[in-house]
């Protein structure tokens, strides 16, 4: 998903109108454009605010503009000194259109999914309550706050507007599967977080699974939930290292969207069970519990779908290709052999696992 752009219009309301609140304004999940995209995106619509300081939709998309242009494809974290960039922008916002859903909204975003952010938050969705891309936050919301009867509500809403594809749901499903009894999942962000909260709700899939989703740390709440799901003994905002360095003993695993940077140093005591990766430390035969997994638990149906989370299941199948090349398994390993140049061909990777063709 990316942030739509076009053309800015006059906004003097304090709500969204009837267009801002149809089409709203796409969060980006991944980034799918190079950072100069966003960078050239966020001189456009600084020319807009220009024109007219009064259009809240051009503040918005330079708000996010600003703000997306510091993300990379594994990675949301901002330097301070960007952060104070984004302050000024959003002193600005506040001067121009106080009280606005573009500011409550923005000051949601530039929060970071603080205890006080979610104050704006809820004005926004006050202002705007059809704009979707404020379904998740508030599910987020719900989730920390421990609000089930909210949690149910954007479950649905979520869920009855397809909000997330086929393709998406089916990868969380598999996560899922992934995951052994009680675990503990680490997830990075948003379209690996929600699908899966929405599954356990909805579906009653898995609910013995705690979902602990490493943007949402930053909040002061969450990081005390999680703090005594893994027994820490801390006041501070807890971090990945800290969770890593946990002595829970409740299983732990790691989706396989978290930045690569962030685990690189575990790499080691990382063993893939599917879309996930157990840390262990201790040696596993994994590639057992794999193969179990791939054949009796995962939906295989929308493996071949362009959707973005889709290129990871590379990873499991290189690693069962070997393993059933080691077994044996002739059929299975040209199966998989298949599914490996199916997934590649689709977005563009054929090149990049050609040495793990025979």
């Amino acid at each position: 998903m990316v942030m739509l752009s076009i053309q800015s219009m006059a906004q003097n309301s304090s709500t969204p109108n009837s267009d801002m609140r149809r089409q709203g304004i796409i969060a980006i999940e991944d980034n799918q454009f190079a950072n100069q995209y966003y960078a050239n995106e966020a001189s456009h619509w600084r020319g807009q605010v220009a024109l007219n300081e009064k259009d809240e939709y051009a503040w918005l998309n330079l708000y996010k503009a600003t703000r997306f242009t510091n993300y990379t494809e594994h990675d949301r974290d901002i330097s301070t000194s960007r952060q104070n960039d984004l302050d000024a922008l959003l002193a600005k916002m506040k001067k121009a259109i106080p009280e606005s859903f573009a500011y409550n909204y923005s000051a949601y975003l530039n929060g970071n999914k603080s205890n006080q952010s979610f104050t704006y938050l809820e004005k926004a969705y006050k202002q705007g309550t059809e704009v979707n891309e404020l379904w998740d936050d508030m599910l987020s919301k719900a989730v920390i706050q421990s609000n089930q009867s909210e949690i149910t509500k954007f479950s649905n809403l979520l869920s009855e507007n397809h909000v997330y594809n086929s393709a998406e749901v089916t990868y969380n499903r598999n996560v899922l599967s992934s995951v052994e009894q009680n675990g503990i999942l680490i997830t990075n962000g948003n379209v690996d977080t929600y699908p899966v909260i929405m599954m356990q709700q909805l579906q009653n899939y898995r609910k013995d699974v705690n979902v602990l989703c490493l943007e949402w740390l930053g909040n002061e709440t969450y990081s005390n939930t999680v703090s005594d799901w893994l027994g820490l003994k801390t006041d501070k905002k807890i971090t990945l290292p800290d969770i890593m360095a946990s002595k829970s003993s409740r299983p732990l695993y790691l989706s396989l969207t978290v930045p690569p940077d962030d685990i690189k140093k575990y790499s080691d005591n990382l063993y893939c069970t599917g879309l996930a990766m157990k840390y262990s430390k201790t040696p596993l035969d994994n590639l057992a519990v794999l193969s179990s997994n791939w054949e009796r638990l995962f939906d295989k149906s929308t493996l071949q779908a362009s959707e973005g989370l889709n290129k990871n299941y590379l990873v499991p199948l290189v690693l069962l290709k070997d393993y059933y090349s080691q077994k044996g398994n002739t059929s299975a390993k040209a199966e998989t052999s298949q599914q490996i140049e199916q997934i590649a061909t689709v977005f563009g990777l054929s090149k990049a696992i050609q040495k793990h063709k025979d």
